[in-house]
């Protein structure tokens, strides 16, 4: 269950892109059949990296196994401190975003009007939380006895997930504030309960549209599908479409990993103009694409380019593989390492595997901003994840083994 967990992530962030260009057949763009099987190749050799290292993992038998039987110093320490600390981010992030979002300003719009405390919301929403959930997990379903405390404190950390993932204002947000609980519990969890979390993180995806949108139930169902399938693929069409043999500009896309407002600041240019869109694919497609260029302009708008739209952007359709077998290797490495690291005396290696995997990697998938690289390791990634390194450290900090019969 582990792995099937693990593997229905990547299925979900990788698959319906993919449908999405299968069933396209009424755009005007040139190679369009060639771009159906070039697709499919891509996900073909991406997905060999996945099963060899499942592979691995199922011979070597790197699972979590369930030590509540072993004697642990002041384990239930760690949802006491992380349930204090969910609250206080919930607190923080409604004040700062979370009332406008439910006051019905339109997120594009919120996004943009945060100024320096963007960053601090996006590391609470898109990095604190998961590494919370990602750790309380792991000491709540493996590492003690559930005693009352315990039950209610990991229940407050839920609430404050869910909260946090509304407050968030995208459709999808509720549903990516589980993975991480899911990716470290799915093991444990029982079925009626696992079922119980994707028909919940299914209907508030529906139900937010309605409200975001004014639609009727039916009406955001259908959009939902329609955004899922049809409109994802939309960046990654424009991308085939634009640089047929690669962008000679790709380098570009290195500097992105220093964030907008530094860009902006070393290069001297406004990045809500024309100008500052040739260092940002994603503003730079919608600009050219989507049919609404002043939100590109403004950062309020952005078509999603998938892993697969970045290889084609590197090396155009003739040699779009070279990045395919990258990214294939990158996947074996990833997931081989979150699930090696998966015993006790790992926890905090564990946890921070777990918040790349789930706030960078997945996200990737089919929201990459040109280069992988700069995306898992550019200057604001880096901050993010040391700053959840700091407060894992924190949590786990005075929680050890007794004895080594663990």
């Amino acid at each position: 269950m582990q792995i099937l967990i693990y593997f229905s992530f990547i299925f979900a962030f990788t698959f319906f892109p993919l449908i999405g260009i299968l069933l396209e057949d009424d755009s005007v763009m040139y190679g369009l059949n060639e771009l159906k099987t070039a697709s499919l190749t891509h996900l073909v050799i991406f997905y060999m990296g996945f099963f060899l290292a499942f592979y691995k993992i199922r011979k070597k038998n790197y699972f979590w196994k369930d030590m509540s039987d072993c004697v642990f110093v002041n384990a239930e320490s760690i949802l006491i401190k992380a349930s204090h600390i969910a609250i206080c981010f919930t607190i923080v992030y409604f004040f700062i975003k979370g009332r406008l979002i439910l006051g019905g300003v339109e997120r594009g719009i919120v996004r943009t009007s945060l100024g320096i405390f963007g960053p601090l919301v996006t590391f609470l929403a898109s990095f604190g939380m998961p590494a919370i959930l990602s750790l309380s997990t792991v000491v709540y379903f493996y590492c003690l006895k559930r005693s009352p405390i315990a039950v209610s404190r990991y229940r407050t950390i839920i609430i404050s997930s869910i909260l946090i993932g509304v407050m968030a204002g995208g459709k999808s947000n509720v549903v990516i504030m589980f993975f991480a609980m899911l990716l470290q519990g799915g093991g444990v969890i029982r079925f009626k309960y696992l079922l119980g979390v994707v028909i919940f993180g299914v209907l508030s995806i529906i139900v937010i549209g309605m409200f975001q949108m004014d639609m009727s139930f039916i009406e955001s169902f259908n959009y939902n599908i329609y955004r899922a399938i049809s409109l994802s693929n939309m960046g990654t069409l424009s991308v085939w479409n634009e640089f047929p043999n690669g962008s000679p500009d790709a380098y570009i896309s290195l500097l992105s990993g220093f964030g907008e407002k530094i860009i902006a600041y070393l290069f001297d240019v406004n990045r809500y103009s024309v100008d500052f869109l040739r260092f940002s694919l994603p503003r730079y497609i919608t600009y050219l694409y989507y049919g609404n260029p002043q939100g590109a302009i403004d950062g309020t708008v952005n078509l999603t380019i998938t892993a697969f739209g970045e290889t084609i952007y590197w090396f155009g359709r003739e040699y779009y593989y070279i990045g395919s077998i990258l990214f294939s290797f990158l996947a074996y490495k990833v997931t081989v390492l979150i699930f090696i690291s998966r015993k006790f005396n790992n926890l905090l290696q564990n946890s921070m595997y777990s918040v790349f995997f789930v706030s960078l990697f997945i996200s990737w998938l089919n929201s990459t901003s040109g280069c992988f690289i700069v995306y898992f390791f550019g200057f604001t990634s880096l901050v993010y994840l040391l700053l959840s390194y700091l407060l894992l450290k924190y949590l786990i900090s005075g929680v050890k083994k007794q004895n080594n019969a663990c």
